[in-house]
C-alpha cells in the first residue's frame, strides 16, 4: 500500500509539472508568435532541432543509465552505480564540447546567407544549446534514483520563471525571447546540480565502463533518434520548400503536438524506472507484467481525451485570439488526432527497453520511418498541402503503435491470455481506423463533424475501459 501510495504521488507531481509547464509554454509560444511575427518565430522555433539531435554525440551512455541505474538499484549493486554516474560526467563534458563544435561550425558555414537578425538569433541560442546535454543527464540522475517529486518541483519554479521572462519580449522583441532561454536555461542547470550534486571523491574515468554503457544505450539511442526524426524532418521539408513564413505556421500546429506529448511522457518516467527495478529484481516478474498494462491503457485513454479537447477548442482560439494564424487551423487539428496515435506506441517501446529488445524498437520505427520518407518524397513532388505533412505524421505514429503492440504481446515477461490480446489488439487497431477516419471526414465536413468526432472519442474510451477490466480482473495485477 505504501508504494503504492508513492506511485501516486510520483505521477500526480510529475503530471502536474509537466502539464503546467507545457500549459504556460504554449501560452508563452502564442504570445511571442503574436508579437515577433510568423518569420521570426519560425527562425528560432526551427533552431530548436539542434537540440533534438545532440544525445548523438553522446553516444547512447545516458540512455543506458536511464535503464541500467534502476535495474542495478533492484539488484543491490550501488557500486557499479556510483561509477555509471562519475564517468556520465566524462561523457556529459565531452559531448557538450563536441556539440558546441559541431554548432559554431555550421553557423561559420552559413554566415554569408543569414541576415543579421538571423545571425543575432544563432548566437543567443547557444547558451541553451550548452544546457540541454546537461539537463539530460541530470534528469537520468533523478528519475533514475526516484526523486521524481523534488524534479518536479525543480521544473515547476523552472516554467513560472521563463514565463515570468515573457516581459522582456514585450521590451525587447526577438531579442528579449533569446535572452529568456538563456536566462532560463542557467537556472535550471544550477538548481539541477544544486540539489543532485554527483560524488567525485575517490573516482576516475574508466573506459571500460564507458563502453560497455555506450553498447548497450546505443541501439536505444538509435531508435530514439528515429523516433525523434518524426519531429524535425518534417519542419526541415517544409523549412526548405515553402519558407520560413509558411513553417511559422506550420510550428503552431506542430508545437501544440509537442507540448501534449509530454503528458503521456511524465507517466512514462515513473513507468520506466519501476519496469526496470522490477525487471532487476526478477525477470519474471507478475508486478512487470500488470504494471505495464495498466500504464498503457491510461495513457491510451488520457491521450484520447486530450485529442478530442484539442481538436475541439485550440482552433476556435486561434481564430479568435490569434486571426493572423488562421492558416496553421488544420494542420493542428491533424496534429491533435495525432497525440492519441502517438502515445500508445510510447508505451509500448518504453516496455521493450526495459527487457532489452530495443533493436526490436529500432526496426519499427525504420520501417515506418521508411514509409514516411516515400510519403514526403510525393509531398515534395507534387507541391500537395502543407497540411499532408502532418497526416503523413500521424499515419507513420498509427503503423509504429500496431507494429510496437504485435511485438510487446509476444514478450514473454508481458505475456496475456488470447482473449485479452485480441481485445487490446482490436481497441487499438480501432484507434488507428478512427483517426484516419478524423483525418479524411474534417477535411470534407469541416467542423460540423465536431458532435460525431466527440461520440468516437468517448466510444473509444469506453472499450479501452472494458480492456482493463477484462485484463485486471484479478485483485493482485493491479499497480
Amino acid at each position: 500500500m505504501a508504494q503504492l501510495s508513492t506511485t501516486v504521488r510520483d505521477f500526480a507531481y510529475v503530471f502536474f509539472s509537466s502539464s503546467f509547464g507545457q500549459v504556460l509554454r504554449i501560452v508563452r509560444n502564442l504570445v511571442v508568435a503574436g508579437l515577433i511575427g510568423p518569420e521570426l518565430f519560425g527562425i528560432i522555433q526551427g533552431l530548436n532541432i539542434f537540440l533534438l539531435y545532440i544525445p548523438v554525440l553522446q553516444l547512447g551512455y545516458f540512455q543506458a543509465a536511464n535503464r541500467e541505474i534502476p535495474q542495478l538499484i533492484g539488484r543491490n549493486d550501488h557500486e557499479r552505480i556510483r561509477s555509471i554516474e562519475y564517468n556520465g560526467i566524462v561523457v556529459l563534458a565531452a559531448s557538450s564540447a563536441a556539440g558546441l563544435l559541431v554548432y559554431t561550425a555550421i553557423f561559420l558555414w552559413n554566415l554569408p546567407e543569414l541576415s543579421v537578425v538571423a545571425r543575432i538569433c544563432w548566437i543567443g541560442f547557444a547558451a541553451t544549446l550548452l544546457q540541454q546535454p546537461l539537463g539530460q543527464f541530470y534528469q537520468v540522475l533523478y528519475t533514475a534514483h526516484g526523486r521524481f517529486q523534488e524534479f518536479s518541483r525543480i521544473k515547476v519554479l523552472e516554467s513560472l520563471f521563463f514565463f515570468a521572462l515573457l516581459a522582456l519580449v514585450f521590451v525587447w522583441g526577438y531579442a528579449g525571447q533569446l535572452v529568456s532561454l538563456a536566462v532560463s536555461a542557467a537556472l535550471l542547470s544550477f538548481l539541477l546540480v544544486k540539489k543532485k550534486p554527483v560524488p567525485l571523491a575517490g573516482a576516475s574515468p574508466d573506459g571500460a565502463v564507458i563502453r560497455d554503457m555506450m553498447s548497450k544505450g546505443y541501439p536505444i539511442l538509435l531508435s530514439a533518434m528515429t523516433f525523434n526524426i518524426f519531429y524535425t524532418i518534417d519542419k526541415i521539408f517544409i523549412v526548405g520548400t515553402r519558407g520560413a513564413e509558411e513553417f511559422g505556421y506550420y510550428s503552431i500546429g506542430a508545437s501544440v503536438f509537442q507540448v501534449a506529448i509530454f503528458v503521456p511522457e511524465s507517466i512514462r518516467l515513473i513507468s520506466y524506472r519501476y519496469f526496470n527495478v522490477e525487471y532487476g529484481k526478477d525477470r519474471q516478474n507478475e508486478r512487470l507484467r500488470s504494471g505495464f498494462w495498466l500504464s498503457f491503457l491510461i495513457v491510451s485513454m488520457a491521450m484520447w481525451c486530450l485529442s478530442v479537447a484539442s481538436y475541439l477548442v485550440l482552433p476556435a482560439a486561434i481564430a479568435v485570439l490569434l486571426p493572423a494564424y488562421t492558416p496553421a487551423i488544420p494542420v493542428l487539428k491533424v496534429f491533435s488526432v495525432t497525440m492519441g496515435l502517438a502515445a500508445p506506441g510510447m508505451m509500448l517501446s518504453t516496455a521493450l527497453y526495459s527487457v532489452h529488445r530495443e533493436r526490436t524498437v529500432l526496426k519499427v520505427y525504420a520501417g515506418s520511418m521508411a514509409l514516411f520518407l516515400v510519403g514526403i518524397a510525393v509531398f515534395v513532388n507534387f507541391h500537395l498541402p502543407t497540411v499532408m505533412v502532418a497526416v503523413l505524421i500521424s499515419a507513420a505514429h498509427g503503423v509504429s503503435s500496431v507494429a510496437l503492440f504485435s511485438m510487446v504481446v509476444r514478450q514473454p515477461e508481458y505475456a496475456l491470455p488470447s482473449r485479452s490480446k485480441r481485445t487490446l489488439f482490436i481497441m487499438l487497431s480501432g484507434l488507428i481506423v478512427l483517426s484516419g477516419a478524423v483525418i479524411a471526414a474534417m477535411e470534407v465536413f469541416g467542423d460540423p463533424l465536431h458532435p460525431v468526432v466527440a461520440a468516437g472519442f468517448v466510444m473509444y474510451a469506453v472499450m479501452m475501459g472494458l480492456a482493463a477490466l477484462r485484463v485486471f480482473r484479478r485483485r493482485h495485477a493491479v499497480l
